[in-house]
């Protein structure tokens, strides 16, 4: 354990000698001393250690330590710099923590580490940053798998309790929001008794608790639904169906954030209610209706191309040649495929929504997912402008934020799979994907094309369990967007209501589609 002053590290002028692994140690050391006495020329000396070991092209375990660090340099960074630093700064901070945790986190299995000490902590930031971007329902995961490792880690035991209480105050539900808030209290009066390693912690921890009891009232036993059974289905098939759905959290449904409950196995989640013109439609149910139903078909996709062991009737007598490397073909291959498809196609109607309920008059044409929440030239009719930037809508920023995991222009992606992600994704659709049982060593992170293993320089090249693992967490980005995409709609109208106290409005209540959700009391989407 290093123990040296300031004075001795900023002392130091040479780091050839030293050995990599002790250089690592030293980089954390500075950073965290930096922090500590807030100081610029010791973030400075942290840079040049990082600089030195990147020289050396450390191995796969080596970097998971450097990115981990490099991640705290950029979060101390901008914290040394917090005041007065502009939004392109924060951003560009904040992207570089994103993509260093993720590189860090894949590294870990790559390198096949076992130091569940470090993961942990990796997780856990994660989290936070995913938060502090808007995207707490994502970071929930990660809290969640931080806590697996260590049930008593009270940073992320309280991160995730104050994650919880924020996304159950975003909820049109009232009743969901109560179950959350119950349970999301038990996990900060647990973070609270733990011994935190933040100094502000316990206080912090004990004020949201304040705060969520003066949001929600008395909700201690609120969340005892939760362990209450509910019918999972009709057969058998179903029911493990929703099983899987509950244990890959894939309902669109926020108490299946919490866990593998049954009383989540329902796609209970809606447009909420809407205020709007007496000569309109319910505009809004409808289109959010055709989003939700893409999502649910695209899930079961998914999982019946996964599950799919034997070769369907509708391959049968048909004569494909083998090229004689290990390529796929069948049924269950473009089960897969449209399920990737189809979580793209929801990202890019989440952003033709946006444009429609916003108001933001950009062409239909002009309207996709990446490219709406640039600032957009020009005024709308009214003179107003007409980019999400102006709207004070914390959830438009979420989803913004979903989109730059699918940046792959620039030097600065979120993620690193960012690039394979969306050549999947063309390649799918537009050119030429190549699936192969197996390549000779499958790596859990890295995607590439291969070409240098086959002769088939056409194709784009991917194994099954990449392709598998790839269009797994284009599902899941695509149940963020939409949960994002209702706790935006509930955030305009809550500011509507409080700015039309002299309106009047009358609550128009729609019957469900389906006769059998009549019994479920969890959905209140109604048109106002």
């Amino acid at each position: 354990m290093l123990n040296l002053s300031p004075e001795e590290i900023l002392s130091l002028s040479d780091f050839k000698s030293t050995k990599t692994g002790s250089l690592l140690e030293m980089f954390g050391y500075t950073l965290d001393l930096s922090f500590d006495e807030k100081s610029v020329e010791l973030i400075i000396k942290a840079f040049l250690m990082y600089q030195e070991i990147l020289s050396r092209k450390p191995s796969d375990l080596e970097r998971v330590y450097l990115d981990y660090f490099a991640s705290n340099y950029w979060s101390y960074l901008l914290h040394l710099f917090s005041e007065g630093a502009t939004d392109n700064f924060r951003e560009f901070c904040t992207k570089k923590q994103l993509f260093l945790l993720r590189e860090s986190l894949l590294l870990f299995e790559v390198s096949k580490s076992t130091d569940l000490e470090v993961k942990k902590r990796i997780l856990t930031n994660l989290a936070n940053t995913l938060s502090n971007v808007g995207r707490t329902l994502e970071g929930i995961e990660y809290w969640n798998r931080a806590l697996k490792i260590d049930p008593d880690f009270g940073m992320a035991l309280g991160n995730l309790g104050d994650g919880l209480c924020r996304y159950a105050y975003a909820l049109y539900d009232a009743g969901q929001a109560k179950v959350i808030a119950s349970f999301a209290q038990k996990l900060l009066k647990e973070a609270v008794n733990d011994d935190l390693e933040h100094p502000m912690g316990e206080a912090h921890f004990k004020s949201i608790i304040e705060r969520s009891r003066v949001i929600f009232g008395n909700v201690d036993e609120r969340d005892r639904i939760l362990f209450e059974e509910f019918e999972m289905g009709n057969s058998q098939e179903e029911t493990e169906y929703r099983r899987w759905c509950l244990r890959n959290v894939l309902f669109l449904n926020p108490l299946n954030d919490l866990g593998e409950y049954s009383v989540a196995a329902r796609d209970v989640l809606g447009c909420p209610s809407v205020v709007s013109p007496i000569e309109r439609g319910p505009e809004e149910m409808a289109f959010f209706n055709a989003i939700k139903q893409e999502f649910v078909s695209a899930r079961w996709l998914w999982y019946s191309g996964i599950n799919r062991d034997e070769r369907h009737f509708s391959d049968r007598g048909t004569f494909l040649l083998n090229t004689l490397d290990n390529p796929v073909y069948g049924l269950n291959l473009q089960e897969i495929l449209l399920s990737i498809r189809s979580s793209f196609s929801i990202l890019d109607k989440i952003a033709f929504f946006v444009n429609k309920y916003f108001d933001l008059e950009i062409p239909d044409k002009r309207v996709n997912f990446s490219k709406i929440w640039e600032r957009i030239e020009g005024k709308k009719k009214d003179g107003n402008e007409n980019s999400i930037m102006a709207w004070k809508n914390p959830f438009l920023h979420s989803l913004r934020w979903v989109s730059k995991d699918l940046e792959v222009k620039g030097l600065n992606p979120t993620d690193p799979l960012a690039a394979d992600v969306c050549e999947i994704r063309n390649c799918s659709e537009h050119r030429y994907l190549k699936v192969h049982v197996h390549f000779f060593e499958s790596d859990p992170g890295y995607y590439s094309s291969r070409e240098d293993l086959f002769h088939d320089s056409w194709a784009f090249h991917i194994s099954l369990d990449q392709l598998r693992h790839i269009s797994l967490k284009a599902l899941k980005l695509s149940r963020a967007a939409i949960i994002y995409l209702s706790m935006s709609i509930e955030s305009n109208e809550r500011q509507k209501r409080q700015g039309s106290s002299k309106q009047i409005s009358l609550p128009v209540s729609l019957p469900f589609y389906w006769s059998e959700d009549r019994e479920s009391n969890q959905c209140d989407s109604r048109h106002d």
